[in-house]
């Protein structure tokens, strides 16, 4: 198993600029990198120069380091373990890691474990030591529109089997906070409809929290992409040029898109809704800033 620093392990995202791109930073905990599911737009294609095979971090290292780390840190967190590879809930070394965030001896200050997923096995995360609460362990969903996902998600599970596990984790009321991304939201033929589908589903399984992103490309990721896929008709899409987090769909598009998106998760129930890395202006139109939104990675 390949070894990583202490430093390297938990590491604030603030790469975005705040003059022009909302993304409130948060946490991160690289427990693994990589991903087996293929989708085409897959930045990590670019992060890895090519190679996103899944590979988790020495168990027994990251353990010591995770027991550290929640005793070290003094502001309350949350850590997200899904940004350099999926989170894996069912992954053996995923569910230690969120009993160690379960405990309170090792985690006094309620540290908090975000696990963001494209999985659809959320019981199989629950094993018989998990039974007494989850109280610092959030499950995000990453979902879109079923042709969308089809196309271009390569084997990732379809997007109405990832909420079903949102669903599946609701029910089984210990306690876990439930979010989801719907991200990238693509205005394929019809998309109103397909989104429709999507988002009415996300309301029925009484999500907490819901995440709208569209679609980005930066330069390395556009790169291998366009390298080592054998479709990218998706790119047709970045009509934008650079908006300080690689290119984008252009305003006019992604308002309509955003605005679409954010009445319809209202209108099924879901109270607290962010925008993923947009830039300042179009979150003002929104009303939305640094401190005041609730997107996934945050309090």
């Amino acid at each position: 198993m390949a070894k990583r620093s202490y430093d390297e392990t938990f590491v604030y995202f603030a790469k975005t600029d705040e003059t022009k791109i909302l993304c409130p930073h948060f946490w991160e905990f690289k427990w693994a990198k990589g991903c087996t599911y293929n989708c085409q737009w897959c930045f990590l294609q670019g992060t890895f120069f090519g190679k996103k095979d899944f590979k988790p971090w020495d168990f027994e290292l990251m353990k010591r380091y995770l027991i550290r780390q929640l005793a070290e840190a003094q502001d309350r967190r949350i850590y997200n373990t899904g940004e350099l590879s999926d989170s894996y809930p069912s992954h053996p070394y995923m569910r230690q890691y969120m009993n160690i965030f379960e405990d309170e001896q090792l985690n006094p200050r309620g540290h908090k474990i975000l696990l963001l997923t494209k999985s659809a096995e959320a019981k199989d995360m629950i094993d018989d030591s998990m039974t007494l609460g989850r109280v610092n362990t959030i499950y995000s969903a990453s979902v879109n529109a079923t042709a969308v996902s089809k196309r271009w998600e390569l084997g990732a599970p379809l997007p109405m089997d990832r909420i079903r596990a949102l669903l599946d984790i609701k029910q089984l009321g210990l306690g876990i906070e439930t979010r989801a991304r719907l991200d990238p939201v693509i205005p394929i033929e019809g998309w109103k409809q397909h989104y429709s589908e999507i988002i009415d589903a996300l309301g029925a399984a009484e999500v907490d929290r819901v995440t709208v992103g569209t679609l980005r490309g930066l330069t390395r990721g556009l790169n291998f992409a366009r390298k080592l896929n054998t479709d990218n008709a998706w790119t047709q899409y970045l009509t934008a040029g650079d908006t300080g987090w690689g290119k984008k769909m252009d305003d006019a598009t992604r308002y309509e898109v955003n605005s679409f998106c954010i009445d319809r998760l209202k209108m099924v129930g879901i109270k607290e809704v962010g925008l993923c890395k947009e830039t300042l202006d179009m979150a003002k139109a929104f009303n939305m800033d640094s401190r005041s939104m609730k997107c996934n990675c945050v309090w």
